[in-house]
């Protein structure tokens, strides 16, 4: 039989309205909006610190092995991300796609409504963009991780007061 579990780090806001199924441990600092996913299907799923989980994002490991996604993430309304591990400090915009056993490094964007290939092994710093899926790399950009705390700062004050958290304890 398979243990079901949830782990909620300190300073986590998870939204009533989110879905969490299955063993998932999520890390420190971290915002999950309502009606966000999170579906350890068969193997757990261990999310890291500070990670912003938007709307209807579904995160699902179909694998055995852990899913593991590292600290830092921003993760778009409607992004979907089935994969094998992601990184730190990636940006997966609305409605991007990571599926099969794809693998994610650090400082990645997946673009508007892109995808990867399956099973795919993207190296840090890949920018997938535009209807033909092209691909390049580009310098970590400093400035994101500045922006990305204030993110998390405006959303820890906000979501409180317009949606039902869950009670961590």
């Amino acid at each position: 039989m398979t243990t079901r579990k949830l782990v909620v780090g300190p300073g986590a806001l998870v939204c009533q309205e989110s879905q969490l199924t299955g063993n998932v441990s999520i890390g420190s600092g971290c915002v999950l909006h309502p009606k966000s996913c999170i579906i350890a299907d068969v193997g757990p799923i261990v999310i890291g610190r500070n990670n912003i989980i938007e709307e209807n994002v579904v995160i699902i490991n179909r694998q055995k092995m852990p899913l593991i996604i590292g600290d830092e993430n921003l993760f778009e309304v409607g992004a979907y991300v089935e994969g094998a591990r992601v990184g730190s400090r990636n940006i997966f915009e609305s409605r991007s796609r990571v599926v099969g056993a794809t693998t994610v490094g650090n400082n990645c964007v997946i673009g508007i409504g892109c995808q990867t290939e399956v099973n795919e092994t993207l190296s840090d710093c890949t920018v997938i963009f535009g209807g033909q899926l092209d691909r390049r790399l580009a310098k970590p950009d400093l400035t994101q991780m500045a922006v990305h705390a204030r993110h998390l700062d405006y959303l820890r004050a906000t979501l409180p007061k317009f949606n039902r958290m869950r009670p961590i304890a």
